[in-house]
């Protein structure tokens, strides 16, 4: 890979980081307060909500492909910047 080709794909990454990072600080503090509400909820009522669990399974997994991307581990690009949803 040439140094064009690098830097090209820095600036991408950089541009994914600026407009991602800012959604992802604000969601973060909404799945803070759903964690608790679910928390209280689960005591409360003694059992899982198999959906909550599909949202967090669904939110860790992009997540963890953001920062895969973002550290230069993978290529795959975070959704909403890439085709497929593997």
């Amino acid at each position: 890979m040439g140094k064009l080709d690098e830097g090209g794909e820095f600036l991408e990454r950089l541009v994914i980081l600026l407009l991602s990072g800012p959604i992802i600080v604000v969601f973060s503090y909404v799945i803070w307060i759903l964690l608790i509400i679910n928390f209280f909820a689960v005591l409360f009522s003694g059992k899982r909500n198999a959906d909550v669990a599909n949202f967090w399974k669904t939110f860790n997994k992009e997540f963890y492909r953001f920062l895969r991307y973002m550290t230069f581990e993978s290529n795959k690009k975070p959704f909403p910047f890439s085709n497929s949803r593997t």
